[in-house]
C-alpha cells in the first residue's frame, strides 16, 4: 500500500536536503567529491526505505520520519564516536530551528534519530 505523504512541508524539506549538501561538502572537502556523492546516495536509499516501510502503517508522522532519515548521519562522517546518533540529532535540531521548523517537529526528528 502506497500512501501520498499528506501535509509535507516541501519547502521545508527541500531546505534541510539542501543544507546536509552544504554540509557534506564543507566537512569532507572538496577532494573527496567522491565521498560527498557516497555519503549523499546513503542518505537518499535511508529516506526512501523508511517512507517506503512507513507507508504500510497508519499515523506515523511521515514528515518527521522523511526529515529524520535525511538527517540521520549527518554527524556521522566526521565525528567518529560511537554516540554519532545523538551528535546528529543536536545537529538536527539546529538546522530545523534555523529553518523555522516547529518545535514539536523539531523534538520529534531529534527523538526519531536518537
Amino acid at each position: 500500500m502506497n500512501r501520498q505523504l499528506p501535509n509535507m512541508n516541501d519547502d521545508l524539506i527541500e531546505r534541510i536536503k539542501e543544507r546536509v549538501k552544504v554540509h557534506l561538502g564543507n566537512n569532507l572537502g572538496v577532494e573527496n567529491k567522491q565521498s560527498v556523492a557516497h555519503r549523499w546516495e546513503h542518505i537518499l536509499r535511508v529516506e526512501r526505505n523508511a517512507l517506503q516501510i512507513a507507508s504500510n502503517y497508519e499515523g506515523v508522522n511521515l514528515e518527521a520520519l522523511q526529515i529524520a532519515s535525511i538527517l540521520h548521519d549527518v554527524d556521522q562522517p566526521y565525528d567518529k564516536k560511537k554516540e554519532h546518533a545523538r551528535a546528529s540529532a543536536i545537529l538536527a535540531r539546529k538546522f530545523l530551528s534555523e529553518e523555522g521548523a516547529k518545535e514539536e517537529l523539531t523534538e520529534l526528528v531529534s527523538k526519531i534519530i536518537e
